[in-house]
């Protein structure tokens, strides 16, 4: 009986432990990592695989290019706005959006890099949108 429960005990804990390491992006630590640099590391993460994602999208419209697979100018409009869509994101949003998260400034710069990061938002899901209706359509 005594084994038993003991046995049943140590199957929740390895059930929490899987859990836990399900929220995450990765399993390994590192010694004396606070909870501040994990979340970090995590966010980063995110933004590289996003980013990973977009450099694919990219890569795709020039191989439709490339084998001219779809009408040559619904391609190159393609190519342009998620170009511009990747451009945009990695030289500025990327930038504004790790000062926002320092919390370095003052409330009112916060506000504004806020602001600029929604409207850098807008204009990457105008630019996606057309795309993909320009790729559904035309394609």
């Amino acid at each position: 009986m005594a084994k038993a429960r003991r046995k049943s005990a140590a199957k929740r804990r390895s059930t929490s432990k899987r859990k836990s390491a399900a929220k995450t992006l990765h399993k390994q630590r590192f010694p004396n990592e606070s909870q501040a640099y994990r979340t970090a590391r995590e966010w980063l993460l995110k933004a590289e695989m996003e980013l990973r994602r977009k450099v694919e999208a990219v890569a795709a419209l020039i191989g439709e290019i490339v084998a001219a697979d779809v009408r040559r100018w619904s391609a190159i409009a393609s190519l342009l706005l998620t170009g511009a869509a990747v451009a945009v994101a990695a030289a500025r949003t990327v930038r504004t959006a790790v000062r926002l998260g320092a919390q370095a400034d003052t409330a009112e710069v916060q506000s504004t890099m806020a602001r600029t990061i929604y409207r850098d938002h807008l204009m990457c899901l105008a630019a996606v949108g057309t795309t993909v209706i320009l790729q559904t359509i035309f394609a």
